[in-house]
């Protein structure tokens, strides 16, 4: 068997693999997506705390609670007094937490093992909500409400921001009733408050004694920032976040931060979000969860934000419950739809998908990257020979550390696939270099190689951004990876999808089994297609060796024939196509690795 052959049926069997343990769990992931399933039967809710975040309370439906003191990598059974809709765990004291039971606030230091009552139930008609612990897990904060009588859902007419002093023994009002009043304290400092609600945006230094605006630059109507959220940095009470209530379709910045504890603050233009938690035991990085968009990451306290999650599914990355540490590692947790799933949120979890990226100074050549949520990647780089003919080289695996990505790479020769039957036998490949990709975010990198002996090489590659953007796009599918013929190992056909865009790169062999990349740049969806189809016509190029500086006017392109994708699945479609006055066809299927 070649070294190739090898190459592509080992990420093959690796792949069907995975395949078959995925078919085995409920949750259907996208292969881009990093969420998996946890073993847990009748999970309902999910609250975290203690320090580092490694407490975990997992409530079930029609069974007991679970605990977990390593981030959900054990569990274990513990009581409660009756059931209850929240748990509250400290963040500083891993087994001290506080529920309501039939209205009433209780407390366990032994983490669920024993209950005490710190305060009793409410007049009727009255209520408790939005507690709040502190860094001390004595001094508390929840917002009592009067409802309104009626006969269905009646509404609170007003709400009052209390402060316990003592673990909920003794309650006092810090802020007179209004409509709505929400308190956060800070898990830094417990002298420290911000208040949310109708009056407005307010912080306190001294545990609600008195009372400072805050002024956020936020253009649209109060409202929006009243019903937000505030988010605290776990290990520095100058990093503040406050996610801002503007609903799912708002187009208004939905994300400010500060590093000064709220005099300044920094606007982020995310997509809106449900969802904001601090990492539990990193300074300054914390993640976004949005309704639409997947999730996004910040290491800079809110100056910068990457995407480190696609969407695939609005159910999970909506309503993520929290994030959590085992040991060094990081993930989100969701307990939903009676399931318990959780995303890797470590090193290296950039949201690539795949997609086309080039120098825009050097056009006529550039790169595809398929970066799976197994973080498993292929790179597929077309270049040009020392002869300026075309020549495709492959990293077909790597490894990952933290967001740089280094593989080796190689190049194949095999048999031609234009007239006549591909034989796979044929195919050939030799390791001539190495990769390096190191990533500023999701759309900008590093490219970094070495072919041969010669010198390290480095270009800045960004994401290639063609075709015009649609309001509606013609298919809901995105059909951008990797894609092959399972019978023909040895050459594929990335696809890249924006919008109702397709560029499509196909990476063969000619007739003299030299590598051979053919491109077809512009096709485009069409609305109201039964099955979606996409035509265009194909080229080849020639162009300056990649061992020399990179002229551009050198590159040729030549059209060889046209060419038609037929996507009669999410994951299998028809290639036709005639090249040179060759016809032919092949069924191709997303490539698994």
């Amino acid at each position: 068997m070649t070294a190739s052959h090898s190459i592509f049926k080992t990420l093959l069997a690796a792949a069907l693999l995975a395949c078959a343990t995925t078919a085995a769990a409920v949750l259907q992931v996208d292969p881009f997506s990093r969420w998996t399933q946890v073993p847990m039967a009748n999970a309902d809710r999910l609250y975290t705390g203690g320090p580092g975040g490694a407490t975990v309370v997992l409530l079930r439906r029609d069974a007991g609670p679970l605990r977990s003191f390593d981030g959900g990598v054990t569990w274990a059974p513990f009581n409660t007094p009756s059931q209850t809709f929240w748990i509250y765990a400290a963040p500083t004291a891993a087994r001290t937490w506080y529920a309501y039971f039939d209205g009433a606030l209780y407390r366990t230091t032994d983490g669920g093992d024993s209950w005490e009552k710190r305060s009793e139930a409410l007049p009727a008609h009255t209520g408790a909500q939005y507690l709040s612990v502190s860094a001390d897990p004595d001094v508390l904060y929840q917002s009592t409400y009067v409802m309104a009588q009626c006969d269905f859902e009646c509404p609170a007419t007003s709400q009052t921001l209390q402060v316990s002093l003592d673990g909920g023994r003794h309650w006092q009002d810090v802020r007179a009733p209004e409509g709505f009043a929400h308190g956060f304290a800070s898990p830094v400092d417990s002298r420290v408050v911000f208040y949310l609600g109708s009056g407005g945006f307010l912080r306190s230094a001294d545990r609600g004694a008195t009372w400072l605006p805050v002024n956020v630059p936020y253009p649209g109507p109060p409202a929006n920032i009243a019903t937000g959220a505030v988010t605290f940095d776990a290990l520095d009470g100058s990093v503040v976040y406050l996610r801002t209530g503007i609903g799912m379709n708002a187009a208004l910045p939905p994300i400010f931060s500060t590093r000064d504890g709220g005099e300044t603050w920094t606007a982020s233009s995310l997509p809106p979000a449900s969802h904001l938690y601090a990492d539990p035991a990193q300074r300054g990085r914390a993640y976004l969860f949005a309704y639409f968009d997947g999730a996004f990451e910040t290491r800079d306290a809110g100056l910068t934000w990457v995407h480190v999650e696609p969407f695939f599914n609005q159910g999970l990355n909506e309503d993520v419950d929290a994030v959590v540490t085992r040991g060094r590692k990081r993930f989100g947790l969701n307990a939903e739809f009676l399931m318990l799933k959780e995303l890797d949120l470590n090193d290296g979890a950039l949201a690539l998908r795949s997609d086309l990226w080039w120098n825009a100074g050097e056009p006529g050549m550039g790169l595809t990257i398929t970066h799976r949520g197994s973080n498993q990647t292929f790179v597929a780089w077309y270049a040009y020979g020392a002869d300026g003919a075309p020549v495709w080289r492959v990293v077909p695996g790597g490894q990952w550390n933290d967001r740089t990505f280094i593989g080796d790479m190689y190049e194949t020769t095999g048999a031609p696939v234009f007239g006549t039957a591909f034989d796979p036998s044929k195919v050939v490949s030799r390791k001539v270099g190495s990769v390096q990709l190191q990533f500023d975010n999701e759309d900008s990198a590093l490219f970094s190689y070495q072919l041969g002996t010669g010198a390290v090489v480095d270009k800045r590659i960004v994401r290639e951004m063609f075709g015009a953007p649609v309001q509606v796009p013609a298919v809901d599918d995105n059909y951008a990876d990797l894609w092959w013929n399972a019978a023909e190992p040895g050459w594929g056909i990335a696809i890249s999808h924006q919008d109702d865009n397709i560029f499509a790169t196909w990476f063969v062999y000619d007739a003299q089994g030299k590598p051979l990349w053919i491109v077809m740049p512009n096709a485009r969806f069409t609305a109201g297609s039964q099955v979606p189809k996409v035509t265009g016509d194909i080229y080849t190029t020639h162009g300056p060796s990649s061992n020399g500086p990179y002229d551009a006017s050198q590159v040729v392109a030549t059209k060889v024939g046209t060419a038609s994708i037929t996507f009669n699945s999410r994951d299998a479609a028809l290639l036709e196509f005639t090249v040179s006055g060759a016809a032919g066809s092949r069924a191709i299927t997303r490539q698994p690795f």
